[in-house]
This record gives C-alpha cells, sequence and structure tokens, in this order.
C-alpha cells in the first residue's frame, strides 16, 4: 500500500498537480504540464482552478495565481509547507483517512453511525469501504460486520504505519502525559538502548498508545505473534531487562499480556530502528547463532552475494549488510507495509524511469525470486513491491561502483587550457553519477561512448558511427547531459542483464 491509495481519483490527480509545481520550482505553463503529464490541457485547467481557491484559502502567505500569460501556473514554495506535508495534510482530509481514524475511536461502531459521523450516504460509505478493503487486504484486513477484523498483531502495525507516516501529531497519540507510557520510555533507555533521539521516543509514545486504546477496547495481544517465538530471542542481551519493564510497569492492567506483548514490541523495535546499529544487542541480532540470526543472515548473504556478482561493494559491504538484515528481517517479520519509499525513488531519479525490460529491473527481480524461493514470507502481498522499492534505491546508489568502468573520449578543437576544464567537468559529472572515466579522444583506444563538440571534425577523422557519438555544446548544456545520462544509463541496462540467469 501506498499512502496515497487513500485519495479519491480527482484528489490524486490535484496531487500530481501540486507534486508537477512542486517539482519544477512553482512554476509551469499548462502546455508543459500537459506535454510531460500527457493529460488533456482542459483537465489541467479544471483542476488548477478549484485547486488554486483552496490553496489560497488554506495558505494565504503562499499564493497561488495565473501568471501573465493566462496559461501559466505559479505557486509561491516559500511558504508553504513541504510536499510530504501537503500530501499528509490531503490525505487526512480524505474520506477513506476518516473511515479509518473513527473505527480505530470506535470499537463496536455501526456503519449508521459511521455514516452519520462523517455525513456520507450509504452507497457513498459502501463505494468507500469496498475500495479500503482492497488495500487493507496488503495487511490481511477487512472491514466487515461493523468490525476491522484481522489478527491483533497487524491492526496494530498498521495503525502504527498510518499514524507515523500520515499523522504522527494527534494530540491523542503523541502526548507525554500518560505516566505508564513515559516510566517505560524512561527504564528503556536507563536499562536497554540508552539515551533516544525525541523522534524515536515519539515513535515509541505512538506505539504504546495504539496499544493501550486497542487494549482498552478489549483486544489484548494473545494471538500468534508470527515467526517470532519468545525463545528465539529471550537469550539475547537486554532482551531479558525490555521483558522485566513491561512486566514492571504494565503488570497491573490485567487485559495486557506481557508476554506477547513483549516479542510484539521486540519486532516493532527492530522495525522502528529503536535499537542503534552499533548497540550490542543489534550486533549480537546479526553476529549470533541462534536460529532466527542464521535464518536473517542467510537471507542477507543471497542479495549481497548478487549485488557483488555487478558491483564493486566492497567499501560498504559491512553498512550494506546491516541495512539488507534490518529490512529483509523486517518484512519477514511483518509483511505489509505502508511507506513514502517511493516518493524518495521518485526524486532520486527524477525522470529516469526504468521499464520493467531494462537490465536494472531484470536484475531486481532476479534478487526478489531468489529471496522468494528462501523464504515465502517475501512473496506475501505487499512485500515483492516493497523489495522493488529498496533495491531501485540501492542499484541507484551503485550506479558508480559497477565492475565495468565505461570510457568517454573527448574530441573537441578547444585550446588544452579550455579542453582540461571542459574534461574535468564532464569527469566530475559523469563520476557522481557512474562509473566512467573522460579522457581525450585517443584513436589507438576503443571508448563506449566519443564525445565532440565539432561533428566536422569527427567526420574528419573518420570516426565511423558505430557507437553513440554524440555532439555537445562547447561546455555542455542540461540538454547534451540528459542525452549523455541516457545513453550511460543503456551502457548499464545491458551490463546488468548480460549472463544474469533466470529468476
Amino acid at each position: 500500500m501506498e499512502k496515497e491509495d487513500f485519495l479519491e481519483p480527482r484528489v490524486r490527480q490535484d496531487l500530481t498537480f501540486v507534486q508537477y509545481l512542486y517539482t519544477h520550482n512553482g512554476h509551469a505553463t499548462r502546455k508543459q504540464m500537459a506535454t510531460d503529464l500527457q493529460v488533456d490541457p482542459r483537465l489541467i485547467a479544471d483542476h488548477m482552478a478549484i485547486l488554486g481557491d483552496q490553496l489560497n484559502n488554506l495558505f494565504p502567505n503562499a499564493p497561488f495565481h495565473l501568471g501573465s500569460p493566462e496559461a501559466e501556473y505559479i505557486l509561491d514554495l516559500i511558504n508553504l509547507p513541504t510536499l510530504d506535508d501537503m500530501t499528509n495534510m490531503l490525505i487526512r482530509d480524505s474520506s477513506a483517512y476518516q473511515i479509518l481514524i473513527y473505527i480505530f475511536w470506535h470499537n463496536e461502531f455501526t456503519m449508521t453511525a459511521l455514516q452519520r459521523a462523517l455525513l456520507m450516504s450509504s452507497s457513498t460509505l459502501f463505494r468507500h469501504v469496498t475500495r479500503l478493503n482492497e488495500y487493507l487486504a496488503e495487511f490481511h484486513l477487512v472491514i466487515r460486520n461493523n468490525r476491522l477484523q484481522g489478527r491483533e498483531l497487524d491492526i496494530r502495525h498498521f495503525y502504527y504505519q498510518l499514524f507515523s507516516v500520515v499523522n504522527g501529531h494527534d494530540a491523542r497519540l503523541t502526548n507525554a502525559n500518560n505516566p505508564q507510557i513515559e516510566e517505560f520510555i524512561h527504564d528503556f533507555q536507563e536499562e536497554v538502548t540508552g539515551r533516544l533521539p525525541q523522534n524515536t521516543r515519539q515513535s515509541i509514545r505512538i506505539y504504546l498508545h495504539v496499544v493501550l486504546q486497542r487494549v482498552s477496547l478489549n483486544h489484548p495481544l494473545n494471538d500468534n505473534t508470527g515467526a517470532f517465538k519468545l525463545s528465539l530471542i529471550q537469550d539475547l542481551p537486554k532482551v531479558q531487562e525490555m521483558f522485566a519493564i513491561w512486566d514492571r510497569v504494565f503488570a497491573k492492567n490485567t487485559h495486557i499480556a506481557t508476554e506477547f506483548e513483549g516479542i510484539a514490541f521486540f519486532v516493532f523495535s527492530f522495525y522502528a530502528r529503536i535499537f542503534p546499529m552499533k548497540s550490542e544487542l543489534y550486533k549480537n541480532l546479526y553476529l549470533g547463532m541462534t536460529q532466527f540470526s542464521t535464518r536473517m543472515r542467510s537471507y542477507t548473504h543471497a542479495v549481497m552475494d548478487f549485488l557483488a556478482s555487478k558491483f564493486d561493494i566492497s567499501t560498504m559491504h559491512q553498512e550494506l549488510q546491516l541495512i539488507f538484515f534490518t529490512e529483509l528481517t523486517t518484512l519477514a517479520l511483518m509483511p505489509g507495509t505502508i511507506t513514502n519509499a517511493h516518493q524518495l525513488v521518485y526524486t532520486a531519479m527524477q525522470g529516469v524511469y526504468w521499464k520493467p525490460e531494462s537490465g536494472h529491473m531484470k536484475f531486481i527481480h532476479v534478487v526478489i525470486s531468489r529471496l522468494q524461493r528462501l523464504s515465502t514470507a517475501f512473496s506475501a502481498p505487499g512485500a515483492e513491491a516493497v523489495l522493488t522499492e529498496r533495491l531501485t534505491m540501492t542499484l541507484l546508489l551503485l550506479l558508480r561502483h559497477t565492475r565495468r568502468q565505461y570510457r568517454i573520449g573527448l574530441l573537441t578543437s578547444h585550446d588544452l587550457p579550455v579542453n582540461y576544464y571542459l574534461r574535468k567537468a564532464l569527469n566530475e559529472q559523469m563520476t557522481a553519477n557512474f562509473n566512467v572515466v573522460v579522457t581525450n579522444y585517443d584513436s589507438t583506444q576503443s571508448y563506449d561512448i566519443i564525445l565532440t563538440t565539432s561533428m566536422e571534425m569527427a567526420d574528419l577523422m573518420g570516426i565511423k558511427n558505430d557507437l553513440p557519438l554524440i555532439q555537445m555544446q562547447d561546455f555542455g548544456t542540461g540538454s547534451d547531459f540528459v542525452v549523455l545520462y541516457w545513453y550511460l544509463d543503456t551502457l548499464v541496462s545491458g551490463y546488468l542483464r548480460t549472463d544474469l540467469p533466470e529468476p
């Protein structure tokens, strides 16, 4: 599930236009937007007329208006929240989000009461609930018979993710006035983790508020906690201390089954990165000889070994190993994730969209298929989408570490000093993104790409166009680099596809 799934189709379209303005410094023409987004200009005009009024009402100090040519849209970004906050604001106003919040705070609700509270007709409510159930299935949940049905662990996991990603500022979930929660956080820092950052303490508050709310509605956690059993973790350092805190702080609440809650909190702590990677507990998790640690290491090695076949990851091996250990353990233990990682991918790629047939995507899906053969957890609903996002981000970071280096020859008629600066600028730009070396063109050498500022000179030297021969301006323009990046990405795609085993 992606958080934008909560939005109605029209609002999702609004968000697309807002995202476009954010990523184009608040300036865009209707024609430009229509071309880039492949939508009818009349649809843009229809949406922007209403959206502009909404933005001006919500943010009077950050006006939206039409520029001098009537088809130009200008959004003052200086006094606006971040794009992520803007997205969350639209989601919190959505019918789907309002339904889920009502269900969270009202256990034995009726559809009639829900209909009255949200001022919806029965047919509209039925349509929203049907659509919501399609997404909730990723968490093994369903709204049926006036209940949110599913494992209690999955319900809590879902609501923790929902509140953390979309709305971490609800006073009922983040206040520091609950003495039990504050005692737990204090003792947890004193006896298990050491001092935690404010945002981490806030994450624990949200989690514990969700727990107490569910328990108060007579939903204690006493069902199967999944792959995680107490016997797998009870001998790890600090785990006994963590369980003792649960007993000490919450023992008086007869609805709380502290053993189950302790295991669930351990899983949550791992998921939410409560344990620092440098902590003793984390190191023992990774290096330990328990069944849990051994199994998770095997998943990690499967990914690392395959990455190492195409990329030189020696300088970042330890860090990547810990990251994948955490990511894969999270997926294996608690499949189903609501995340905004896809927005990070969107921002990082900025127009680089790898198609399913590209070598990058084929490489990613071979990795995923190997993991799926190791554990059915990686085939659970939503798991493959999350793995694709994580591995896409990894490949973006590793493009400059391919084991194959790409050679670019620079052919220019400039004098030596100017040529030196052009070559240096190209090297810095290219090596920041790909494993390349740019040198002056030498007819005795072979190249993957030849750049020239003079096609006439290339022709005089008899350079055959049997490889990419790209003409660029004297010092390179933005469009020159777009073309060059495209060719390099195509070369990497071919390299990753070569000798790739079947998924």
